[in-house]
Parts: C-alpha cells; sequence; structure tokens
C-alpha cells in the first residue's frame, strides 16, 4: 500500500528525508540533514546496527529548496537536524548509518547507507 505525507494512517510514520556528515569540530562528528514526514516529528536519531548513537528534538527552519517540493505539507517549513556525537562514538572507516524520525512509539527510516568517516 502506498502512502502520501498528506495521510495519517494510524500505525506507521511516513517521512522522506536525507543525511550526511556536517562537519568535525573539537574531537565532535555532526550529521546534519532533513526530514518531513506525515505526522510532527519528535525527535531523529542516528542509529548503526540498532544502537542509537546520538538524537535531536530540535527541527530548525528549512531552506526553500526544501520547502518549496513539500508546500502542502505544513512541517515542511521546520524540518532540519544537526546530531552532534563526540568523536570516538563512530570509528574511522564506513560504517553503515540509519537515520530515523520519530513519533511516540513510531518510527520511520528516511536515509541507511555507508557514511565515510575520516580520522
Amino acid at each position: 500500500m502506498a502512502y502520501c505525507l498528506l495521510e495519517k494512517p494510524a500505525d506507521r510514520l511516513i517521512v522522506f528525508g536525507d543525511a550526511h556528515e556536517g562537519s568535525r569540530e573539537s574531537g565532535r562528528i555532526t550529521f546534519a540533514g532533513w526530514c518531513i514526514g506525515n505526522e510532527e516529528i519528535d525527535l531523529v536519531s542516528v542509529v548503526r546496527d540498532g544502537a542509537v548513537l546520538g538524537s535531536s528534538s530540535a527541527l530548525t527552519e528549512s531552506t526553500p529548496d526544501i520547502r518549496r517540493p513539500f508546500a502542502a505539507n505544513p512541517r515542511s517549513a521546520r524540518a532540519v537536524f544537526h546530531i552532534s556525537l563526540a568523536g570516538g562514538a563512530i570509528e574511522p572507516g564506513t560504517p553503515v548509518l540509519e537515520f530515523w524520525a520519530v513519533k511516540g512509539d513510531k518510527r520511520g527510516i528516511f536515509w541507511k547507507g555507508p557514511i565515510q568517516i575520516e580520522p
């Protein structure tokens, strides 16, 4: 069954988004991206092998390139996230990470793939 972002099926959170390594500063690694759901999102988490490495509950103002394609969705105005982790939380290499959007007990995985972590 296909859903759109304007629907609210009781059993699932429907999300779209993107994530990437944003920066490294002062021994920390920051991931950045955006996600939009069919419901208000409480939290965005970065996950490796089923373990949550870090989360952010602060979604900030979106840029026009994010708002424009999702103009009918009232949640598109606040969709940008930043998650900062201690540098040792992920060893250098190319781990497969997932980014989850969470609303209560529902979650939606909106990005999964390898990310190059530099030493």
